[in-house]
């Protein structure tokens, strides 16, 4: 245990190589036991699943994870746990409060909750705050709460902030009709842009994705035109986040938003699509001076 702890304390606190941790992408590999036979002498072997892809909005299938299998049952995942000696940390920070019937994230979704480790999740997403958290046994949180290097001289939450943050929690716990909505208003957004012939990935998430073609000059032109013509504000991401001559536009619909907000960005998205495909964000693109 002793070793699971300093391996989880060296994880949370890494900023480079220095923290002495051992990474081993075991995805490219195929399997976990060849990770574990990679570092037969290490200390331990801590797997780390980030649930939700915060830009394409891809989930992880964490039951195949640490399964290692894709029809292993629930109760064959702590028999595979020990006997390949793995424990699992998952960052679920676009899956917390908005997967699992209650809001607890992807372990609840996937009915895998209590094989998870390590929990970390933020209220900077679903809870609309700052600050997160991480959770785990009590023995795991006591030893990173006073060895983790981040928390050394780290300061509390503002008490707004705090009470901010168990509001919103109880919200999340007692008010299952906002997760209602907000996945009424995801389905109805991202089968509309399919509808409409976009391409939005294969996003399993509220993050919706919207792949177009154009160069980065242009992208700062169209965003422009979305939100001063529009009033659809949306995160860009272009070249070298993603390959040369694309463009991929971010949305997140909530759980406030309502039929008439979506089918009005659907109107809009068609609109830049029409801009972008008839050269008119090019044109205007070349009187920008890099």
């Amino acid at each position: 245990m002793e070793e699971f702890l300093e391996i989880c304390e060296k994880f949370v606190s890494a900023t480079s190589t220095e923290s002495g941790c051992l990474w081993y992408d075991f995805t490219k590999s195929g399997d976990v036991i060849h990770c574990r036979e990679a570092y037969e002498g290490a200390a331990g072997l801590l797997a780390h699943a980030d649930n939700v892809n915060s830009i394409i909005g891809e989930a992880l299938n964490i039951s195949d994870l640490i399964r290692l299998e894709i029809h292993a049952s629930p109760d064959e995942i702590v028999k595979l746990k020990e006997k390949y000696g793995f424990r699992l940390l998952v960052d679920d920070a676009h899956g917390f409060g908005t997967l699992g019937k209650t809001g607890a994230g992807a372990g609840e979704e996937q009915g895998v909750q209590d094989e998870i480790d390590v929990y970390f999740a933020t209220f900077a997403k679903s809870m609309a705050s700052t600050g997160a958290f991480v959770a785990g046994s009590s023995e795991v949180i006591k030893y990173l709460k006073y060895n983790m290097r981040s928390q050394m001289f780290a300061k509390s939450l503002q008490m707004q902030l705090v009470a901010g943050a168990l509001k919103r929690l109880e919200l999340l716990k007692n008010t299952p009709q906002l997760r209602e909505n907000l996945w009424k208003n995801v389905k109805m957004l991202q089968n509309g842009l399919v509808e409409r012939g976009f391409d939005i990935g294969s996003t399993q998430s509220c993050v919706t994705p919207v792949f177009l073609k154009g160069d980065v000059p242009e992208a700062m032109v169209l965003v422009k035109d979305l939100r001063e013509k529009y009033n659809i504000f949306c995160s860009i991401v272009v070249y070298p986040v993603i390959p040369k001559g694309l463009i991929l536009l971010r949305l997140i619909p909530t759980s406030t938003h309502n039929s008439d907000d979506i089918n009005e960005t659907l109107a809009a998205f068609t609109a830049i699509r029409d801009k972008l495909n008839n050269g008119t964000y090019k044109k205007l693109s070349e009187r920008i001076k890099v």
